[in-house]
């Protein structure tokens, strides 16, 4: 008697949750005309939504709020398509841009954070980390000729030569800059293998208190 009595409240309790996922329509909390999944006159479940300025939201929405996965599309022909967290882009998604760039990686707090690959119209592909929709960090970019820019600098006839790519804002993407910089360097430290020439400064001053020159053997090249 005892098992039906369960089988049975536990089969009530079932009607009961089942009973609060229904079909709706409602105007969410930032004006947006929705329909689909609701709970408790909310959208919770997938549903679309269209908003006033023309843009549209398909995707997974919890207690009214856009979380999970959806697509963004904007009027203005950009979209999103990736994972949400309280209205937010945040987590692994895809971002196409008006010019025709394109961003796929991480997200924060609807910026463009963490790990990410950004493919730019021209060809140019920058792989690396980025900080509030900012290259920032490791990264290595490539442009559409196959020169490969970013955490690698050439040193020739004692002339340094390296580069830096700057962002600039841009309508609604931003225009990539790549620089080259080249510095003549006036002296060098030595350390090569089976070399008694640790040292070599061609005029100026070396001022390093502490610390000694070691080849990869562990051989003490130098006191300093």
């Amino acid at each position: 008697m005892k098992k039906v009595l369960t089988i049975i409240l536990l089969g009530a309790s079932l009607n009961l949750f089942a009973q609060k996922v229904s079909l709706g329509s409602c105007i969410t909390h930032d004006g947006a005309e929705y329909r689909g999944e609701m709970v408790s006159g909310k959208p919770n479940g997938k549903g679309f939504a269209r908003f006033k300025n023309g843009d549209t939201f398909e995707g997974e929405y919890v207690k009214g709020k856009r979380q999970g996965f959806g697509v963004y599309q904007f009027s203005d022909g950009e979209k999103y398509e990736g994972q949400w967290f309280q209205d937010q882009q945040h987590g692994k998604g895809i971002y196409y841009f008006a010019n025709n760039n394109r961003y796929d990686g991480l997200w924060f707090r609807d910026y463009q954070q963490g790990r990410g690959t950004m493919y730019y119209y021209n060809g140019d592909k920058y792989e690396g980390d980025w900080q509030q929709d900012k290259r920032h960090g490791k990264g290595k970019y490539t442009d559409s000729g196959g020169a490969v820019y970013g955490n690698k600098a050439t040193l020739e006839n004692d002339t340094l030569t390296y580069y830096i790519t700057t962002s600039t804002p841009n309508g609604t993407g931003t225009k990539e800059t790549l620089e080259q910089h080249t510095v003549t360097l006036s002296g060098a430290i030595l350390c090569a293998e089976g070399s008694e020439q640790a040292i070599k400064v061609n005029g100026g001053t070396l001022d390093i208190q502490g610390g000694a020159l070691r080849n990869s053997g562990g051989k003490r090249t130098a006191v300093l």
